[in-house]
């Protein structure tokens, strides 16, 4: 019923839409500028003509966007968000800053014991730092024998 120039004619028509809704999907997401509007993008796109664009700057926002607020769930984040991974040592080490810094903070076996758990590389001070609260607490536990035995002492 229809000849081979309406078929082709279609298909152009069909080509020029997807190339439409294409550039669509991109002016949208390029307007927001958020990590979330590029991922929409790559994961939506069909033509893929912008997905390299897309995935630089989704890297460049995710990345400000962790060393804007510069705690563990950004440095995470952009850990596991990134496309192209420019910065991850970087965010390794700032994480390991993070729960170090944290874990200092605190100065509790807790937090110590904590930071080794989440840490990829623990640094050589943890030793050094869990002894000294072993010791501390080693202390503590022989301070509160004394004591008792001392209140032994003047209740009986």
């Amino acid at each position: 019923m229809y000849g081979k120039g309406s078929r082709f004619a279609l298909n152009k028509a069909r080509k020029r839409l997807s190339e439409i809704d294409e550039e669509v999907l991109w002016k949208s997401a390029a307007r927001a500028n958020t990590p979330s509007s590029y991922r929409e993008y790559i994961s939506k796109t069909i033509l893929k003509l912008h997905v390299s664009e897309a995935k630089e700057k989704h890297e460049e926002l995710l990345w400000a966007m962790a060393q804007s607020h510069n705690d563990e769930h950004s440095y995470k984040n952009y850990l596991l968000s990134s496309y192209l991974h420019k910065y991850s040592l970087e965010a390794e080490r700032r994480l390991d800053d993070v729960l170090w810094n944290l874990a200092v903070s605190k100065n509790t076996l807790e937090a110590f014991r904590e930071y080794k758990s989440k840490s990829k590389s623990p640094r050589k001070e943890l030793n050094k730092k869990l002894a000294e609260l072993n010791t501390q607490i080693d202390y503590c536990k022989r301070a509160k024998v004394i004591l008792s035995e001392i209140r032994d002492e003047i209740l009986n």
